[in-house]
């Protein structure tokens, strides 16, 4: 994920991706650290509205495997709607990054 994928960043959170192997389903991890939170319950709730978004708006033949790292503390007391802006953003630049490599 490291070497071969590509990353668009945000202040809040970063995104890597990297093309999944043919065949496959594309995972998805979300990683969200004690720095960015001590309480378990923040971090999972944080992790938990991440993955929703993902379930809800990523298609299933999704051609990359995601890693999505939150540096922000306060994407728990957000709206939804607000972090729904932020992901659409961040993969609409993946989407721009790749289109400019393809030409």
């Amino acid at each position: 994920m490291y070497k071969a994928g590509g990353v668009v960043r945000a202040k809040e959170l970063q995104i890597r991706y990297k093309t999944k192997h043919a065949g496959t389903d594309f995972k998805v991890a979300v990683v969200v650290s004690k720095k960015t939170s001590k309480q378990a319950v923040v971090r999972n709730k944080i992790r938990r509205r991440i993955y929703e978004w993902i379930r809800l708006n990523l298609p299933k033949d999704y051609k990359y495997d995601i890693m999505v790292t939150v540096f922000a503390h306060e994407l728990a007391a957000v709206p939804s709607e607000q972090i729904s802006k932020l992901l659409e953003s961040n993969f609409e630049k993946i989407k721009q990054k790749q289109e400019i490599h393809k030409t």
